[in-house]
């Protein structure tokens, strides 16, 4: 389970671990006031934060909200997160290409990322 304040809104997310299998559990944005959750991604199994976004990631999918909820943008089923630090999420595609992604804005860095360089350098840096 992974949990992060907002702005002052409680981001949960999570699943269940089968040895090396994690069975996702859903990402929710939890009013504070009433407890009351709302689904944001189902297939979400993890979730990373910035000032201004609510990234709720999966095994192959990844959505960025506002921190009220509002999905911004979703990324094309098929990838998959390797990190997200310091604003920039890094993905891999089925052919091992790395893509940095600016969560704020949504677009891609305009250099190439090797698939093996954000996993290996930023490994513990932020605490995902």
């Amino acid at each position: 389970m992974t949990a992060a304040v907002v702005n002052g809104r409680l981001v949960i997310a999570g699943g269940v671990a089968h040895g090396h299998v994690i069975t996702p559990g859903g990402a929710y944005l939890v009013n504070t006031a009433t407890w009351l959750p709302r689904l944001l991604q189902a297939d979400a199994s993890g979730i990373a934060t910035t000032s201004s976004r609510i990234v709720a990631y999966g095994p192959s999918s990844m959505s960025v909200y506002d921190t009220h909820g509002l999905l911004l943008y979703r990324t094309p089923v098929g990838l998959t997160v390797l990190r997200i630090a310091f604003g920039y999420a890094y993905l891999s595609d089925a052919s091992g290409h790395a893509h940095a992604l600016d969560v704020r804005t949504g677009k891609e860095g305009a250099r190439p990322v090797s698939a093996r360089l954000p996993a290996g350098l930023l490994t513990g840096l932020d605490g995902h």
